[in-house]
């Protein structure tokens, strides 16, 4: 087998449903610390789970899980 079909057949290191909640964890962050609007980090969260074709392996309702998740957790936490 060559190196190139190798590469294709290879399994992910990190599978896309953890990298988008790592990806929407810091965007939370970004939101908290910087002047940016909820869509302008979500849009390109959704955008990145579009693309990789999460929304359609786990469903559109469980990539705005992930996505909302930090967001939710980050509001509870600057209410206390």
């Amino acid at each position: 087998m060559s190196a190139p079909s190798k590469i294709l057949n290879a399994r992910p290191l990190l599978p896309i449903a953890d990298l988008l909640k790592i990806l929407a964890e810091s965007g939370a962050a970004s939101w908290e610390l910087y002047p940016l609007e909820v869509p302008d980090v979500v849009d390109p969260l959704w955008d990145f789970a579009m693309s990789t074709w999460l929304v359609d392996a786990i469903g559109p309702d469980a990539c705005q899980r992930i996505i909302a998740e930090p967001f939710a957790n980050l509001r509870k936490e600057l209410e206390r």
